[in-house]
């Protein structure tokens, strides 16, 4: 699994980010999730959900209150199933933080957001997308 937190200074949030997770890497995400407050029935459910080990899946989830984020993805069947959960996951953090910021949800200032954080975590994304043999050895 692959590990990142990046800040969005301009909103003072923080995003933990797991790549290419698996049931395995629950405890630790799990953590996270408690820590950054979120309600008993999005816990439960993300608990489900990663102990369950579905392929091709994510999840994100935010706390407006402490402008925090949590966003995972799943091992993926291909390269293209990656770059399709990472971009699905990614209008997931886009929409949460416009909404607890009231940023309008369309325009050039959620754009903008959407391509920081997408730079911020594309050496990632190309690390578990990449079918090189040099990525695929380093996993």
């Amino acid at each position: 699994m692959i590990r990142q937190t990046i800040n969005i200074e301009q909103y003072g949030w923080d995003v933990y980010v797991f790549m290419a997770a698996t049931p395995m890497d629950a405890p630790e995400i799990i953590g996270v999730l408690d820590s950054i407050g979120i309600s008993p029935a999005e816990f439960m459910r993300a608990e489900r959900h990663l102990q369950r080990a579905v392929r091709d899946s994510g999840m994100t989830y935010s706390s407006g209150r402490t402008r925090e984020s949590v966003v995972v993805i799943s091992q993926s069947t291909s390269p293209a199933q990656t770059i399709n959960t990472f971009s699905h996951e990614l209008r997931h953090l886009a929409d949460d933080i416009a909404e607890a910021l009231h940023i309008p949800n369309r325009g050039e200032e959620v754009a903008y957001l959407t391509g920081d954080v997408a730079c911020a975590l594309a050496g990632s994304l190309l690390h578990i997308a990449c079918e090189c043999p040099k990525c695929r050895n380093a996993g």
